[in-house]
């Protein structure tokens, strides 16, 4: 599943309508259409005027390979307010927050809801809970980070 983030929120939306019409056209693929997403819905509450930013959507999509290409395609959002991320067990996201902090953004992603870092020696691991976190900061202390 994926998050998409930025997506303006209007009272009584259709979500999947305006997720399938976003990422076609911001993405440039014409064969994204309401009927390839599963399931897609906006999380947590809805904002207060206090808050207007627009809640995150989590998407299902039907075919693996039309979600493997959007996300190959996110490249194409880079200047608009919206943005694609994995959506992550809870677990796993709290192990991906601690790894880019310590060891920087640009140097942790994910793929297919695993976590990748590239280390300072340039070496690349792939982590999947905090304990393989702890054991890679272990024989990577901040010093050489």
């Amino acid at each position: 599943m994926l998050l998409i983030h930025g997506v303006p929120e209007a009272k009584d939306e259709n979500v999947t309508d305006v997720v399938a019409a976003s990422l076609s056209a911001r993405c440039k693929m014409a064969d994204i259409t309401p009927a390839c997403i599963r399931t897609c819905h906006r999380m947590g509450k809805p904002r207060d005027d206090a808050n207007p930013k627009p809640r995150p959507i989590v998407i299902k999509f039907k075919d693996v390979s039309l979600r493997d290409r959007i996300w190959n395609a996110k490249k194409t959002l880079k200047g608009t307010k919206i943005t694609l991320s994995e959506f992550l067990t809870k677990p796993r996201h709290n192990a991906f927050l601690v790894a880019r902090d310590y060891f920087g953004v640009s140097s942790c992603w994910t793929r297919d809801g695993c976590i990748h870092i590239k280390t300072i020696d340039g070496s690349r691991h792939k982590i999947e809970s905090l304990a393989e976190l702890q054991k890679l900061q272990t024989s990577h202390p901040r010093s050489q980070v």
